[in-house]
């Protein structure tokens, strides 16, 4: 499976000629893709979730994501902003600030023009910026751009858009995640989701696995990472409150716990990410 990463912000035009040479390979979409169609259609799947979109819609694309993509109109072409998955510690919304049970029950936002507009422009700057020296500040205005335009998309997310036919094991994996947004601080123990789910930890693991590709243990560290980062990064809290406020019995514990998925301390992964 390929990797599609790089290490720095971009936007981009993309259009059938850009993309034709990847049908039907699956890639691994490591970092945050915002894909705004402005002319034909786009087909594929998105963690084996069918996906479709077209003229005057968006898609977003999360890190660690298995793309597929099947089939495009000759005449396709989409605007494009990349967050690199090192700097999601850095955007100042946290995982608590996601709708997650919205996100997931659209596959594209259907934009109305005005809102179009919006994002168009805010691509417009965020490539003119790029075409200029990378300094402090206009890195924090890259995040400050993205998050807005994070902001803009779950502010228009389509609430009263009717929920597609899922199956059994889909229904379980979008009932695992709501439940997992909202007690991850507190519970990182499989035994804990699959009671509430009223399912065995075994079967919640193979549905998790099936529909996914990823394990449910998997899922749970990386949110509880990905907001460990963030307070790392984005706060002046200590490693004792972070680990409080994550749930964690004592420092030591998160700071392994931290160690072992990252290869390096809170400590130091603060001292790599400045203010």
């Amino acid at each position: 499976m390929q990797r599609i990463e790089a290490d720095i912000f971009q936007a981009v035009i993309i259009n059938y000629d850009t993309i034709r040479k990847g049908f039907n390979i699956p890639l691994l979409m490591n970092g945050l893709f915002l894909v705004l169609c402005q002319r034909g259609f786009i087909k594929g799947t998105a963690n084996h979730e069918t996906l479709h979109c077209q003229k005057g819609e968006l898609f977003v694309i999360i890190p660690s994501t298995i793309f597929v993509l099947h089939a495009a109109s000759e005449d396709f072409i989409a605007k494009v902003l990349y967050v690199p998955e090192k700097h999601m510690p850095d955007i100042a919304i946290s995982t608590q600030d996601i709708d997650l049970e919205s996100v997931f029950k659209f596959n594209v936002l259907a934009l109305d023009s005005q809102l179009k507009e919006d994002l168009e422009h805010l691509h417009t700057v965020f490539l003119h910026q790029l075409e200029q020296p990378m300094t402090i500040y206009r890195r924090k205005l890259m995040l400050a751009l993205i998050n807005s335009y994070i902001f803009i998309i779950l502010g228009n997310v389509n609430k009263g858009s009717g929920e597609k036919n899922l199956s059994s094991k889909e229904k379980i994996t979008r009932s695992f995640f709501i439940l997992l947004m909202n007690k991850y601080r507190e519970e990182r123990n499989l035994d804990y989701y699959a009671t509430q789910l009223f399912i065995s930890t075994k079967y919640l693991s193979k549905v998790i696995k099936d529909v996914t590709k990823f394990s449910a243990q998997d899922w749970i560290n990386r949110t509880v990472l990905i907001e460990a980062k963030r307070l790392l990064v984005n706060t002046n809290l200590d490693v004792m409150q972070i680990a409080e406020r994550l749930g964690y019995s004592s420092p030591s514990t998160f700071s392994r716990f931290f160690k072992k998925s990252t290869g390096t301390t809170p400590v130091e992964f603060r001292k790599q990410h400045p203010v």
